[in-house]
C-alpha cells in the first residue's frame, strides 16, 4: 500500500476516535527516517493537548491498526503535538495565530527580502496582512501561493 493509502486509512480510523472528543487531528504522515517506517499522528486541541490524550488516542488507533493489517511494513507510531513551531498548514492554522508574531518565508523576493516577521492582523480568501514592528508599522499583504512557509514566531 503506498503512503497516500496508508495516511487516508489512518485519517478515516481517527475520524472514528476522535468525534466524541474535542481533540482535532492536525496531520498524519508516514515517513521513512534511517531506514525505519514511522506512523506519526499530530493532534491538537484550542487548549493544547495533553501527553494523556495523546496516550489515549495512541492506544486506540494501535488496536485498530493492528486489527486492519494495512501498512505491510514494521513501523512505529507516533502521536503527539505538532509543537508550537509546525508550520501553519490551512487557513484555520493562521486564524489560531490571528495577533500573535508570525514567521513568514517567500518564495520569491518581496520588497527586497524573503523572510519577514510581524503580528497577523488580517485574514482574506487567500492572503493575510501582517504588522511589523517598525517606526511606521509597515503593513504587508501577502497571498497564500507566495508563501513557502509560515509559522508562529519562537524568540528566545
Amino acid at each position: 500500500m503506498n503512503k497516500t493509502s496508508i495516511i487516508s486509512r489512518t485519517e478515516n480510523l481517527l475520524k472514528d476516535i476522535l468525534k466524541d472528543k474535542e481533540i482535532n487531528l492536525v496531520e498524519v504522515d508516514y515517513v521513512k527516517e534511517n531506514n525505519i517506517y514511522y506512523l506519526k499522528v499530530y493532534l491538537d486541541t484550542d487548549k493544547g493537548i495533553t501527553i494523556d490524550e495523546c496516550s489515549e488516542v495512541s492506544r486506540e488507533l494501535s488496536k485498530l491498526l493492528d486489527d486492519e493489517e494495512f501498512i505491510e511494513n514494521s513501523y512505529f507510531l507516533e502521536v503527539s503535538s505538532p509543537g508550537i513551531d509546525r508550520p501553519f498548514k490551512s487557513v484555520e492554522d493562521y486564524g489560531k495565530n490571528i495577533n500573535e508574531i508570525i514567521e513568514i518565508n517567500l518564495y520569491a523576493k518581496k520588497h527586497n527580502q524573503k523572510k519577514f516577521i510581524g503580528k497577523l492582523i488580517n485574514i482574506a480568501k487567500d492572503s493575510i496582512t501582517i504588522e511589523i514592528d517598525d517606526k511606521d508599522k509597515s503593513k504587508y499583504i501577502f497571498n497564500f501561493d507566495e508563501i513557502s512557509k509560515a509559522n508562529k514566531h519562537i524568540d528566545f
